[in-house]
């Protein structure tokens, strides 16, 4: 969709929500019946005039550059607020996929190299069958070393039971 968005490099999309800015990497937006940009939970992705609104006939009218401005037409509308954190660590994961800033100390800051691809969204870096093997690879191990322990730990009770005979 001309609404999914990707970013490339460090940072996130800021969104306005009942509880303030909050930030997420999901990119993958709507448009409200106002021609707002809008996440999945209908919170308003703010620009860096504030929430993002974009009046089109057809989405084929949207563009978004690489550096995240938003255009209708070749004329722009606004620029994605795309931030970073010093320690993106220590951000607290609230659900939806937001993220929020541990303490108040924690700010975040304008980032002044962005890579935003439109069409595009950003996926897990984990295929979840292939970590499934792996985790049944290892229990199987583990339950191998298990009965060999009990093997040798009863080889040893017999040596010792033949030994006081």
């Amino acid at each position: 969709s001309p609404l999914d968005m990707a970013i490339k490099s460090d940072g996130f999309f800021t969104v306005d929500t009942s509880h303030g800015a909050r930030y997420t990497r999901n990119g993958q937006f709507l448009l409200d019946s106002k021609g707002f940009l809008i996440t999945s939970s209908g919170d308003k992705v703010l620009g860096k005039k504030g929430p993002i609104q974009i009046k089109v006939k057809s989405l084929k009218e949207l563009s978004v550059g690489r550096d995240g401005s938003v255009l209708v037409n070749n004329r722009p509308v606004d620029t994605l607020q795309i931030v970073g954190f010093q320690e993106e660590t220590r951000l607290t994961k609230l659900g939806n996929s937001y993220w929020a800033p541990s303490h108040k100390d924690q700010k975040p800051k304008p980032l002044e190299v962005v890579d935003v691809q439109q069409g595009v969204l950003e996926g897990s870096n984990v295929d979840a069958v292939q970590e499934m093997v792996n985790m049944i690879n290892v229990n199987r191990t583990y339950e191998a070393s298990q009965k060999v322990m009990q093997s040798i730990d009863e080889l040893d009770s017999d040596s010792i039971s033949i030994a006081r005979i």
